[in-house]
């Protein structure tokens, strides 16, 4: 049986018969009031509006087509301050317009700069510079706005138009290195550095504007000493007097160039043999008459001897194996291996110790000052034992320092007061950077470290860095080692 309810009457069924019931009275209480929930504040919004478009209306609404794209040559065209420009500058700007394609901050920063008043009063090629600057990084909006406070700033300006280009060029060799180009600005921008003779101006930013083993700390130095409240707080001749003595002292400046951490040109290959030992009862040593071992090192086709002792004490110091020896004779330039005859690893230290602690009285190490590598006309390249192990680096760079007394004194002689090394004493006052303080003691020493040098630069992008630090003893190198007297 079921109860079926069909509006006010109630009917019972099963399956034998029908009964009719009255429904009972029953009191029911009302439903409760229906809350519709919150609606949502796009809800809300529409709520408020007094229109809503039809379905077919909103889903295709009618579309306004954007008005074409101007080439951004025509909007800086409408710009006085672009036009007053040379023509070749406007020529270039719009070149670098449209190669920044779609990017408006490219094509912000290039405005920026191209309409900047500072820079409409730079000649021609200082704007050429300075929009290869900004070329590097177009969409840097700090390297837009440093650009921007050189072109404004009075001391720039008043530069000579090569000066404000070497400093431009020494900016560019930091694309990635903020800190550096800060302080590059500062410099050309300093009161100080304006009133220094032109030569000195670019001697400094020369000094301190490369990538070099010789430009990285001098910069950071100068930073240093630009940030300094007694810097900051001089006037313009007392910012002159401390750059002034920043360029004589160098005081970041290496106290030897051999094992600098640097680029190194790639080193030919060359076939290396070691022949022997043969025994020797009693070699000439430098250092004492002793047993030797006498090897021979072939490079090239060229059999170089070399001696070193059948028993060495220790105590003495740490000497190199012929196989580091061999490498370091390997990987000398063609030219300086050339002057090499002969090689004596000595069994004790230099007996002239002495009388070199007296002859550079201004070198701070004089006192403790112990020979590990000599060399004189004859071609003997002399190695002492040290007093701390010495690297494959520094081997082969003193292989080089060495060759140069070599070269030097079959030259000019040993004598470096002489008249034949007076080119060779012109050439360090015209350049004024030194490549090391030890090449201070003498110009032997720093015919010897510049050579060095020249040697760990050439064929590498720090080449060009240096030349211009040391023209004038490049240019007589580049002579000796060429043949040419």
């Amino acid at each position: 049986m079921g109860n079926v309810r069909i509006g006010e009457r109630v009917t019972r069924t099963s399956t034998s018969q029908v009964e009719e019931v009255q429904p009972t009275e029953v009191e029911v209480p009302p439903p409760p009031p229906q809350v519709a929930p919150p609606a949502a504040p796009a809800a809300r919004e529409r709520e408020r509006d007094t229109y809503s478009p039809p379905r077919a209306a909103r889903a295709n609404p009618a579309r306004v087509p954007s008005p074409p794209a101007r080439p951004p040559e025509e909007v800086l065209r409408e710009d006085p301050r672009f036009t007053r420009l040379p023509e070749a500058t406007q020529a270039a700007v719009v070149e670098r317009a449209r190669a920044a394609g779609n990017s408006p901050i490219a094509q912000q920063n290039l405005r920026t700069l191209a309409t900047n008043d500072g820079f409409a009063q730079l000649p021609l090629s200082n704007q050429r510079a300075m929009l290869d600057l900004q070329g590097q990084a177009p969409v840097d909006r700090q390297r837009t706005e440093q650009l921007v406070n050189l072109a404004d700033n009075p001391n720039f300006r008043g530069l000579d138009e090569a000066t404000r280009n070497n400093a431009l060029g020494q900016l560019s060799r930091h694309p990635d290195d903020p800190s550096a180009r800060q302080t590059v600005a500062r410099l050309a921008t300093s009161p100080g550095f304006a009133r220094m003779p032109g030569a000195d101006q670019n001697r400094l930013l020369n000094l301190v504007g490369g990538t070099n083993v010789l430009s990285n700390p001098a910069r950071q130095a100068l930073d240093g000493l630009m940030g300094s409240a007694a810097f900051q707080g001089a006037n313009a001749e007392g910012q002159q007097a401390q750059l002034n003595d920043f360029l004589t002292r160098q005081p970041a400046a290496p106290r030897v160039v051999s094992g600098l951490h640097g680029p190194t040109p790639v080193a030919r290959l060359t076939t290396t043999t070691i022949y022997g030992p043969t025994q020797v009862p009693d070699h000439n040593f430098s250092s004492g008459r002793a047993a030797a071992n006498r090897y021979e090192v072939e490079v090239d086709g060229r059999r170089i001897p070399v001696f070193m002792p059948r028993n060495p004490n220790p105590a003495n110091g740490h000497s190199p194996t012929i196989e580091q020896v061999a490498q370091g004779l390997a990987v000398l330039p063609p030219a300086s291996r050339a002057l090499v005859d002969r090689v004596n690893v000595e069994p004790g230290q230099n007996p002239q110790d002495a009388y070199w602690r007296t002859r550079y009285p201004n070198d701070p190490n004089a006192r403790n000052f112990r020979s590990y590598m000599t060399a004189g006309a004859d071609g003997t390249v002399t190695i002492y034992p040290s007093e701390h192990p010495q690297s494959q680096a520094v081997l082969n760079d003193s292989l080089i320092h060495e060759t140069g007394h070599t070269l030097s004194m079959r030259r000019w002689g040993d004598d470096s007061s002489g008249r034949r090394w007076a080119d060779w004493r012109n050439a360090i006052q015209r350049d004024g950077i030194r490549p090391s303080n030890y090449s201070a003691n003498a110009p032997g020493e720093d015919f010897s470290e510049s050579l060095v040098l020249y040697q760990r630069v050439r064929g590498t992008p720090q080449e060009a860095e240096v030349r211009a630090m040391m023209p004038e003893r490049f240019r007589i190198l580049d002579r000796l080692l060429s043949g040419s007297r």
